[in-house]
C-alpha cells in the first residue's frame, strides 16, 4: 500500500499513530469554543436558520414602521430588506462552516499520515483560533465602524437625520457579522494552506487525490458563503438613488479581489502537488506508450494494437484531469457571481441602463 512505510514505523520519541474515530470534532472535544454566532442562534428549539430568520426579520420589521413613521421613500426598504438577507448569510452561514467543519473533521485528518495526540492537538489549536471569539468580535467591532462611519460620510440617500443614524446602526450590526466572518474564514483558509506543507502530507495527498477533492470542496463552499454578502450589498445599493463615490467602488473592488485570493490561496498548494501527480502518470504512461509503438512497428498483431489504442485513452483522460480540488463547473460560476455585481454597480455608476434604454428608442 502506498506510504505504508509511514504508517508502520514510527521515528523515535514520536508518538504511535492512534486509530481514526468517525466521531465529529464537537463530540470528540465537548468543551471546545463555539462561535457565539452559534450561540446566539439557539435561543429557541428551532432550527438556528430559522431562528436567524425570526431575529432578521424582527429587525427589518422595526425599521420599516420607524421609516414609514419618518416619511422616508419606500423604495429603499427594499434596500433594507436586501441587506437583511445579507445579515442572516453573514451569520447563519458562519454556524453553517463551523458544522461543516465539525462534520468534515476526520477528512482533515486523513491529511495527517500519523495521527497521535500531540497531532490532534495542533488541530485543536487551530480550530480554537478560528473560532476565537474575543478576536471575531473586535473584527466585527472595527468592520462595523468603518463601514457605518464612511457611509455616514461619504452620505446616505435620505432626508431626514433619524433615518441616517438608523441606517448608520443597522449598518454596523450588519457589517459586524460580516467582519466577524471574515476573521473565521481567513484562519480556516491559512489552516488548509498549512495542511499541504507538511512533506509526508505531500505525498499523501498525491496518492489519495479524492481527499484532497473533499478538503477543495469544502473550501469551495466557504467561498460561496463570502461571495454572497458582497453581492447582495451591491445590488442593495443599486435600488434607489444610492450615489456610487470612488471610495464605495474601491471598498466592495477589494473585496472581490479579497474573494477571489481565498478561493486560490489556501489550495494552491494542493493544486500543484496535483499538477505534479498529473505530470509523474503522464510520465509512465508516455513510457509505456513509447514501448507499445516500438512492439506494434515490431508486430502489428491486434493484441500490439489493443494496448496502444487502451494507453492512448488513458492518456487523452489523463490530459484532461482536474487539478484543482474542486468542481471548475462550480468555481466558473463563483466568478460569474462575483462579476455580475460588479457589472451592475458600474452600470448604476454610469447610467448604462438609461443611456441603453434611450439608444434602444432612437433605433
Amino acid at each position: 500500500m502506498f506510504c505504508q512505510e509511514w504508517q508502520d514505523e514510527v521515528p523515535d520519541g514520536e508518538e504511535k499513530p492512534r486509530a481514526q474515530s468517525s466521531k465529529s470534532f464537537s463530540e470528540r472535544h465537548p468543551d471546545a469554543i463555539k462561535p457565539f454566532q452559534a450561540n446566539w442562534a439557539t435561543f429557541s428549539r428551532l432550527h438556528y436558520t430559522a431562528n436567524v430568520f425570526i431575529v432578521c426579520t424582527l429587525i427589518f420589521f422595526i425599521i420599516q414602521i420607524l421609516w414609514l413613521a419618518l416619511g422616508e421613500e419606500e423604495i429603499y426598504l427594499v434596500s433594507f430588506a436586501l441587506f437583511c438577507i445579507q445579515m442572516m448569510f453573514s451569520w447563519a452561514g458562519l454556524v453553517w462552516v463551523y458544522k461543516l467543519i465539525d462534520t468534515h473533521y476526520n477528512e482533515f485528518l486523513k491529511l495527517i499520515p500519523n495521527v497521535s495526540k500531540k497531532a490532534e492537538h495542533e488541530i485543536f489549536l487551530k480550530h480554537q483560533k478560528i473560532f476565537r471569539n474575543r478576536n471575531m468580535i473586535i473584527c466585527g467591532a472595527l468592520s462595523g465602524v468603518v463601514a457605518a462611519a464612511g457611509d455616514y460620510y461619504l452620505g446616505t440617500p435620505f432626508v431626514t437625520q433619524e433615518a441616517r443614524i438608523i441606517f448608520a446602526v443597522f449598518e454596523f450590526a450588519n457589517m459586524f457579522f460580516a467582519g466577524a466572518g471574515a476573521y473565521s474564514l481567513f484562519w480556516f483558509a491559512a489552516f488548509i494552506s498549512s495542511l499541504s506543507e507538511n512533506s509526508k502530507i505531500k505525498a499523501l495527498i498525491i496518492s489519495k487525490s479524492n481527499v484532497a477533492n473533499t478538503i477543495g470542496d469544502v473550501h469551495l463552499k466557504t467561498a460561496i458563503l463570502v461571495l454572497m454578502p458582497l453581492s447582495l450589498g451591491i445590488v442593495a445599493k443599486v435600488v434607489g438613488d444610492w450615489s456610487w463615490y470612488p471610495e464605495h467602488m474601491a471598498w466592495y473592488g477589494f473585496f472581490s479581489l479579497i474573494i477571489i485570493v481565498y478561493i486560490f490561496w489556501p489550495i494552491d498548494n494542493i493544486h500543484r502537488l496535483l499538477v505534479k501527480e498529473k505530470e509523474m502518470e503522464l510520465d509512465k504512461i508516455g513510457k509505456k506508450l513509447k514501448k507499445a509503438h516500438s512492439d506494434f512497428h515490431i508486430r502489428a498483431s491486434e493484441r500490439n494494437l489493443a494496448r496502444l489504442r487502451s494507453l492512448q485513452e488513458l492518456e487523452n483522460i489523463l490530459e484532461s484531469k482536474n487539478t484543482w480540488p474542486f468542481d471548475l463547473k462550480s468555481l466558473s460560476a463563483v466568478f460569474v457571481s462575483i462579476i455580475f455585481p460588479i457589472f451592475l454597480m458600474i452600470a448604476d455608476k454610469w447610467s448604462l441602463f438609461e443611456k441603453m434604454t434611450s439608444w434602444l428608442q432612437s433605433l
